[in-house]
């Protein structure tokens, strides 16, 4: 299944990538003031937003996979199937742009956090990093096994956050360190589930050391 997808592309020669992954009932262009507002901080960068696999269940938008049940199996069944097919358009877009892993990140929203955490660990080449906002990781029993690679990992959330609790966003950060992850973790007081100003600068800086850039933002 192909996925269409929007993209933002540098005037200079791109030596970066940045692949967004939107969030349930969102689609391919909801991330993209994202990469807009963090183009200027990461110059040298593409970003790309694919759109979710299915039409949302629930409404307009895309899903990358259902949320009927929330059981951690079913989820774990849906992340599978969403994998395999965004695992071929992130190698598309790797080789489109002939870069290496190490110069690569993800970036994901909620549902979009799942399916990138799930994609980075499975990689045979570790890559830059992971930005995580308002999203979880979904533990698996028998994950070390299936662990290749333990790229370091920001993930930001809300106190207000009433889709996934900040509960959620502390076990993800100790699971994920527990693997050998090197994880960095924000909690902001008065945001729910979305991304503020605090967010997005502090996702910048984070790809700015990941991508091994210059600060430019103060």
């Amino acid at each position: 299944m192909a996925l269409d997808f929007v993209d933002l592309l540098p005037r200079a020669k791109i030596q970066n990538l940045v692949i967004l992954c939107h969030g349930y009932g969102a689609d391919k262009h909801n991330l993209m003031p994202v990469a807009s507002q963090m183009a200027e901080a990461i110059p040298g960068t593409a970003f790309v937003s694919p759109d979710g696999l299915f039409p949302c269940e629930q409404g307009e938008g895309r899903q990358w996979f259902s949320l009927f049940s929330t059981e951690r199996q079913d989820i774990l069944k849906g992340l599978k199937v969403a994998h395999a097919h965004f695992n071929v358009f992130f190698r598309q877009q790797r080789d489109r742009f002939s870069l290496s892993e190490n110069n690569i990140v993800l970036l994901g929203f909620s549902q979009g956090v799942m399916l990138s955490l799930y994609t980075a660990l499975r990689q045979a080449k570790t890559l830059a990093g992971v930005v995580g906002y308002s999203g979880c990781f979904v533990d698996e029993n028998t994950l070390e096994g299936k662990i290749s690679t333990r790229p370091p990992v920001l993930l930001i959330h809300g106190e207000q956050d009433s889709v996934i609790s900040p509960e959620q966003f502390r076990r993800s950060g100790g699971a994920l360190r527990a693997r050998g992850c090197p994880v960095e973790m924000c909690l902001y007081a008065s945001l729910g589930h979305n991304i503020d100003s605090r967010g997005l600068k502090k996702g910048a800086e984070f790809l700015q050391k990941c991508l091994g850039l210059l600060p430019k933002m103060s």
